[in-house]
């Protein structure tokens, strides 16, 4: 009980991070974290309304009534950097936990928001990226379908959201399952790449394709965690070389 008490006062405290310490270039939150902790003794729930606009000007919502437990950063990476809301990251977990439970975004996209976050919560270089590190090697995945449709209205949009998680995802090992509609006729690819995804949207005779990019399993584990720990706190590798990492 006394743990889940300094948690709480924890990340209700709002002058943990002197105000110097954040920065403006990576986004910025807007309200404040206020929560209530729930009967469970491991959850808890959001009061009011938090959100984080990031560098893109992407918001990121954390609704008021929202659930969160810290989960979406993997536990064995706790007791080397301790729990998700013991540093200067506490707001940017709140966001990545939900971002986590929603699963509307691209998985990488959210993993890499958490890391903007941080930074404008005034992490530093290597804790933001030990934590990037963690969540994007071995935190929570999940499969993506986006589609696109030839005669609906924002169709160049969706050609790029697909085209680029598509890159993103092949990038990362995922397989890419395509289906699609030619001149009538329903189509499949079960094991598509980027190049497929370019060829079939610049198809006139496609009218619809739909694609759904199924993650690999998280190559980071408790097991091999110290090793690409090591590998960011010797390196300081940039965010590329962190995504190329293998163990």
């Amino acid at each position: 009980m006394m743990r889940l008490i300094q948690l709480a006062v924890l990340l209700l405290s709002v002058a943990w991070v002197p105000a110097d310490a954040a920065r403006p270039e990576y986004g910025k939150f807007v309200g404040d974290v206020k929560v209530v902790w729930n009967a469970d003794h491991r959850t808890m729930t959001l009061l009011s309304d938090f959100k984080y606009i990031d560098p893109l000007n992407v918001t990121w919502d954390a609704p008021h009534g929202s659930t969160i437990d810290g989960a979406s950063i993997p536990k064995w990476a706790w007791s080397f950097m301790g729990g998700p809301y013991e540093g200067p990251y506490r707001k940017a977990s709140v966001i990545h936990d939900i971002a986590c439970q929603r699963k509307t975004r691209p998985w990488e996209s959210v993993h890499l928001a958490f890391y903007y976050a941080m930074k404008a919560e005034g992490s530093g270089d290597r804790r933001a990226k030990l934590m990037y590190a963690a969540v994007l090697l071995g935190g929570p995945r999940w499969p993506m379908t986006l589609h696109a449709e030839r005669r609906k209205a924002g169709f160049d949009y969706q050609v790029v959201a697909l085209t680029n998680s598509a890159e993103a995802g092949f990038r990362s090992g995922s397989r890419i399952f395509l289906e699609y509609v030619l001149r009538g006729d329903k189509r499949a690819i079960s094991s598509g790449t980027p190049d497929d995804v370019m060829r079939l949207t610049k198809d006139p005779e496609v009218d619809f394709l739909r694609a759904t990019i199924i993650p690999e399993q998280p190559p980071i584990t408790e097991k091999n965690w110290p090793g690409l720990k090591a590998y960011v706190e010797k390196r300081n590798p940039s965010l590329e070389e962190i995504r190329a990492y293998k163990p």
